[in-house]
């Protein structure tokens, strides 16, 4: 009897919105972070520098033995050909900052960390195993693409505005909100039901 006065009674319909709302608010702290890793490149040989086009479509590697190739990030195959004039290749990011290196803490793995002069770290892409290399693309295309001495390129893809207010443009945001109200609402049946069966508890106590 203690036991039930101090847990509160729930219905099945609020602790399945509970379920949902948990599973939900999950999903959005997973997907919460601007970059996600959209392919992953291994090559046969160490790279000097790379570069995407404007379009975010090719990726030019320079190896370290002074030659080159071209990679369709759409089909992700080898192209041929030469590659585009440089105007068409997207700059490293207008009023950004690269830092590649070590991690916070000793043992952690390399890192490329995205700065901005107003909004301070917009992105911090981990996966390489060694020293990180070259960074090409723009972050307002919304693609970028590191290098490092593991040989591979990886290929990352905004998912969302890099400001705090990008996580609005989630799907999985607006879900928790959703359930979030659904739970709130379900609560209060919940008591309004509980409220309702002990004053007719009392009321028919009065009438015995």
């Amino acid at each position: 009897m203690r036991l039930r006065r101090i847990i509160p009674r729930f219905s099945l319909r609020t602790l399945v919105i509970l379920l949902l709302l948990v599973t939900s608010a999950l999903g959005l702290h997973w997907r919460r972070k601007p970059w996600q890793l959209a392919r992953l490149i291994a090559l046969d040989r160490p790279v000097d520098n790379i570069f995407i086009s404007q379009d975010g479509a090719v990726l030019d590697v320079h190896y370290h033995d002074r030659t080159s190739r071209q990679w369709d990030l759409r089909a992700l195959g080898v192209t041929s050909g030469y590659p585009p004039p440089e105007e068409t290749w997207a700059p490293a990011g207008t009023n950004f900052s690269w830092i590649s290196g070590g991690g916070n803490r000793p043992g952690e793995p390399d890192a490329v960390r995205i700065w901005h002069p107003f909004w301070g770290l917009v992105g911090h892409l981990t996966g390489h195993r060694g020293q990180i290399g070259p960074v090409a693309g723009s972050v307002y295309v919304g693609i970028i693409a590191t290098a490092a001495e593991d040989d591979s390129v990886r290929i990352w893809r905004s998912r969302r505005p890099y400001q705090w207010w990008g996580v609005f443009y989630l799907w999985e945001f607006w879900l928790t909100v959703a359930f979030a109200g659904l739970f709130v609402w379900s609560v209060w049946r919940d008591r309004s039901a509980l409220k309702g069966a002990a004053e007719d508890g009392r009321g028919n106590g009065v009438e015995a």
